[in-house]
């Protein structure tokens, strides 16, 4: 019995040698990351419900919000990046806009009395069934913008 007990030693000291501790590690990493995966799986699998899939014109469980950006042409020499923020009920109807100049976050005077307008015409709609606004003012390149992405906000209702 103790010969087979040395035996299996060399013999797992060898196959140590020859594997390198860099891939065990990996290995084990690998295997930590699965395992938490699979758990967190397992978590949302338990608490899922057919009926918590929202499909087109079903009322959604609560408010919510949808945002997008756009990037667009103001002229030949200046483009502007906005996120344009749309509040919704709990039946997807437009309760609420934003408009805020992307990365910094804020509103110039201009976008926020284009996003007060665009309310104007579009509050009270259902997203799901909005298309395309006319020229909201003088701003034509805004409501453009604003146009190209109402599908993108659709997508996430």
């Amino acid at each position: 019995m103790r010969g087979g007990v040395l035996l299996w030693e060399k013999q797992k000291e060898s196959i140590m040698h020859k594997v390198p501790k860099g891939l065990i590690v990996i290995a084990v990493i690998v295997v930590v990351t699965v395992a938490v995966y699979l758990q967190q799986v397992a978590k949302v699998l338990q608490g899922w419900r057919p009926e918590m899939v929202p499909a087109t014109g079903v009322a959604m469980q609560k408010p919510k919000e949808v945002s997008t950006v756009v990037a667009y042409q103001v002229n030949e020499e200046v483009s502007h990046e906005a996120r344009f923020t749309l509040g919704l009920d709990t039946n997807g109807v437009i309760t609420s806009v934003a408009l805020v100049e992307n990365p910094t976050g804020v509103a110039s005077d201009k976008q926020k009395e284009f996003a007060g307008k665009l309310e104007v015409v579009i509050r009270g709609k259902k997203l799901s069934e909005l298309s395309a606004v006319d020229r909201i003012g003088t701003s034509s390149y805004t409501t453009n913008a604003f146009n190209s992405v109402i599908d993108k906000l659709k997508v996430q209702l």
